[in-house]
Formats: C-alpha cells, sequence, structure tokens
C-alpha cells in the first residue's frame, strides 16, 4: 500500500475534500448512524498532537443501537470518479467514548448516488480518547461515477461521540 504522504511529494495531487478537518467550520460534512441518530457535525477544539490546526468535526450519537455505528462522511457522494480508478484516502480519527472499531472507508456510488459500497481501507481497534492516523487505497468498481471518504465507529454506548480531522481524498 502506498503511503498517501509520499504520494503527496512524487506526484501533482489535488486533494478531493474541501474542509478537510473543520478549522473554519462543519461545512460540506454529513452524520449518519447505523440505527438511533447521528447528530450534525459541528466544530469542536481538537488538538489533535501533529495537527497544524487546532479544530475538528464531531458528530455525537443519540440511542444509538450498540455495535450499530457513526459515521462522519467528508462531502458525501460528491466526488467524480471512473471505474477501476485508484482512490486513496487518508485522515485522523477519535472516538470519545468507548468503541469496538474505527473504519477509514471509500464510499462508491453510481451515477444517481445510490450506494454501490463501502471499502474499508484500515481499520483499528481504538482506545478511547486517542487520535489515530488512518489511510489505504481502493479500486473504485464497475459502475461508480462519484466516492467519498468517511469515518466510521462502532460503539458499546447509546451516545457515542466520533471526531475526525485532516481528511484527504485523492483520486488517481
Amino acid at each position: 500500500m502506498a503511503d498517501i504522504r509520499r504520494l503527496v511529494t512524487l506526484k501533482d495531487i489535488k486533494n478531493e475534500v474541501s474542509n478537510t478537518g473543520g478549522e473554519a467550520d462543519a461545512s460540506g460534512w454529513t452524520a449518519a448512524a447505523g440505527a438511533g441518530s447521528a447528530g450534525a457535525p459541528v466544530q469542536v477544539t481538537a488538538n489533535r498532537p501533529g495537527s497544524t490546526g487546532t479544530k475538528a468535526v464531531q458528530t455525537t450519537g443519540a440511542t444509538v443501537t450498540a455495535n450499530a455505528g457513526i459515521q462522519l462522511l467528508a462531502e458525501a457522494a460528491s466526488k467524480p470518479v471512473s471505474p477501476g480508478q485508484r482512490v486513496f484516502g487518508y485522515g485522523h480519527g477519535r472516538g470519545t467514548t468507548a468503541a469496538t472499531f474505527l473504519d477509514l472507508r471509500i464510499s462508491f456510488y453510481d451515477s444517481a448516488s445510490v450506494l454501490i459500497s463501502h471499502a474499508s481501507v484500515q481499520v483499528v481497534v481504538p482506545t478511547t480518547n486517542t487520535w489515530y492516523e488512518l489511510q489505504g487505497s481502493a479500486t473504485a468498481p464497475a459502475n461508480s461515477a462519484f466516492c467519498s471518504l468517511n469515518l466510521l465507529q462502532t460503539n458499546t454506548s447509546t451516545s457515542p461521540v466520533l471526531q475526525a480531522d485532516d481528511f484527504m481524498l485523492v483520486i488517481d
């Protein structure tokens, strides 16, 4: 797997995520829950070690069924992609409540913005309140027209809290 940071130095690339980590606000981000609800993404002070900024994007779940999960999506289903194209994802994630895993995923959609599939590019078993650097790549499947980058947290709490920072989506 190519390290996206090395790719950045070797090739002229464009990060497809316009609001990478909420430094100005939480615009362009959406949230969802597997069962229950996820609050609208908000900008929070995060002070992630190694970050040049001080803000992140956060969602808080309400009455979320255990292990159903909540997720943050960076500009859902809005980045054009063609079948067979390689897509690289990078970002930092943190659960501030107990979680069973954090999953950085690239989601692929058809021309009607209907979900085709999620590609889990890196999954970690997190420690509460610890930031994780996540990265990986996936190849766009048949019928792909759009893609997006998202972070999923499965929860052990009915009110999970999920934060994302410094997201990058690169389409090769």
